[in-house]
């Protein structure tokens, strides 16, 4: 089973961010309502969700969980901890 990790939100700031968390081996997944976000062409899997709608990401996130369980949550560079605590 992979180490997989979501990032909520997809910026351009995310990018160092991730690089650094690839380097441990994990998975990244990222959530972002842009279809074009900065981090998307770094990541593994990408969700497309608003990073400030909170039930909109929960349950894209639960969707997405069913065939790829996600080990943990953060956000790096995105203002959003309402969406991180409840994913």
């Amino acid at each position: 089973m992979a180490n997989r990790i979501l990032l909520v939100g997809g910026g351009i700031e995310t990018v160092a961010g991730l690089k650094s968390l690839r380097k441990l081996g994990l998975e990244i997944v990222v959530s972002d309502a842009d279809q074009n976000a900065p981090a998307k062409p770094f990541v593994d899997d990408f969700i497309r969700a608003s990073t400030y709608q909170t039930e909109e990401t929960i349950k894209a996130v639960q969707a997405f969980h069913k065939n790829k369980p996600i080990n943990g949550v953060m956000s790096i560079a995105v203002d959003v901890p309402k969406t991180v605590a409840a994913v």
